[in-house]
């Protein structure tokens, strides 16, 4: 009799966890389940400001390098409503600079709003006739370049990441004496 009631007492202290218990332990585990996916999401936004956000500032800003190296190069500039024209040189195939006409404007495309380069094809007299435009920088909210004075061009690019964080570079180029056009 003493064995069996040291195995009924035995059965009875092992009888597994209490409701008070559970509940206890799935509070607990909710609670750091929370505090790790808050964690999570915080880290996965810092990603996105970081590393997403900040591309859209640097391409911007490398673009408008690129634009303010060929203003201060160019040997004429023409602006009408936001369009930049200007003439450059560049290597033909007897490595002799030559002159030809560059275009910087906005465009509509499937995409939305974007920045586009075009090329010189020929020149017969005054007209002009530009290669297809392509896409220098995609997704813009707006592009504006203007004369400051005779010297100074303003360029001005604003881009919104998927964040809608704005991003707007602006950047003023020493040009020189302005030549009539």
């Amino acid at each position: 009799m003493i064995i069996k009631q040291d195995l009924i007492d035995r059965q009875n202290s092992e009888q597994g966890f209490t409701l008070l218990e559970m509940i206890i332990a799935l509070t607990v585990a909710a609670i750091i389940f929370s505090l790790m996916a808050g964690v999570l999401i915080q880290a996965g936004s810092f990603y996105h400001y970081f590393i997403e956000d900040n591309s859209l500032g640097v391409e911007t800003l490398i673009i408008i390098n690129r634009l303010s190296r060929e203003i201060s190069r160019a040997a004429e500039i023409n602006i009408e409503e936001n369009v930049l024209t200007m003439k450059v040189k560049r290597n033909s195939s007897e490595e002799n600079l030559q002159d030809h006409w560059i275009r910087y404007r906005s465009y509509q495309s499937s995409r939305g709003l974007e920045l586009g380069f075009q090329r010189e094809i020929s020149q017969l007299g005054e007209e002009i006739e530009f290669t297809r435009i392509d896409s220098v920088l995609g997704v813009i909210d707006d592009f504006r370049v203007d004369w400051i004075s005779q010297e100074l061009i303003m360029i001005i690019i604003c881009r919104t990441a998927d964040s809608g964080e704005t991003t707007s570079r602006q950047q003023t180029v020493f040009r020189g004496s302005r030549e009539e056009q």
